[in-house]
This record gives C-alpha cells, sequence and structure tokens, in this order.
C-alpha cells in the first residue's frame, strides 16, 4: 500500500470511470444517429408517397371537391337548424292548439250533458202536461156529457 500503489489504483479507476463514460456517450450517439437516419427515411418515404397522390387524377377531383363539401355541409347545418327550430315552433304551436281544443271538446261536452238533461227534464214535463190535457179533456167530455144528460 505505498503512495505509488494507491495512485496507480485511482489512476485504474478513473481511466475506468472516463472508458464507461465514453462508451455510454458513444452508444448514446449511436441510438442519436439511428433515430435520425431512421426519422429521414420516414420523411422520404412519406415524400415519395406524397409525390405520386399528387399525381394521381382522384386525389386531384378530392383536392378541389372538397372545399365546396365543407362549405355545403355547413349551409346545410344552418339549414337544419334553421328548420328545427321551426318546427319546434309549430309543435309547441300545435300542442297549445290540441290542448286549447281538448278544452274546448270538454266545455262542449259539459255543456252538452247539461242540456240533455234539460232536455230529458222538459220531455217528462211535457208528457205530464200531455197527460193533464189529456184528462182534463177526458173530464170535460165526461162534464159536458153529465150536462147534456140533465137537460
Amino acid at each position: 500500500d505505498s503512495p505509488a500503489g494507491k495512485e496507480q489504483k485511482l489512476n485504474n479507476f478513473v481511466i475506468a470511470l472516463q472508458s464507461l463514460a465514453r462508451g455510454a456517450m458513444s452508444r448514446k450517439r449511436v441510438d442519436d444517429l439511428m433515430m435520425k437516419q431512421s426519422a429521414v427515411n420516414v420523411i422520404q418515404r412519406n415524400a415519395l408517397v406524397h409525390a405520386d397522390l399528387q399525381a394521381w387524377s382522384w386525389w386531384k377531383l378530392f383536392i378541389r371537391v372538397k372545399p365546396l363539401i365543407h362549405v355545403h355541409s355547413a349551409k346545410d347545418i344552418e339549414r337544419k337548424e334553421h328548420e328545427m327550430t321551426s318546427m319546434k315552433a309549430k309543435l309547441a304551436k300545435l300542442e297549445q292548439d290540441t290542448r286549447d281544443l281538448q278544452d274546448k271538446n270538454s266545455e262542449l261536452t259539459t255543456k252538452n250533458e247539461d242540456l240533455e238533461q234539460q232536455l230529458q227534464e222538459e220531455r217528462e214535463s211535457s208528457t205530464q202536461v200531455g197527460e193533464m190535457y189529456q184528462n182534463e179533456l177526458v173530464d170535460r167530455r165526461n162534464q159536458e156529457n153529465s150536462l147534456a144528460e140533465y137537460k
């Protein structure tokens, strides 16, 4: 354990640490380079696909029609919302009219029942008056006959 031995051990430790650090840094650099190369490959592949797509006639047609579709659909949505609002208003009006007609119907039904009851009472009264009239006629004839017999 001389000072030179300690110095040698420390020197070897520092050298080992430096080599480990350099190795880790080299591996990281290689990983970064591989990732960059992979990214370049993806970009190149996508550029080729994009170039092929630009030459395709259906894609050209789609690019021209797409803005028209979007505007048309926005107008359709606005028109449908307006139609829905007007339909809701019509529905509310029809529901109110239905309620009013149901109230009027129940009122008229009640009035009809009252009138039928009055008519029945009038019929009964009329029948009684008719019977009284017939009885009165019969009594009058009987009295006239009796008066004629006494003369």
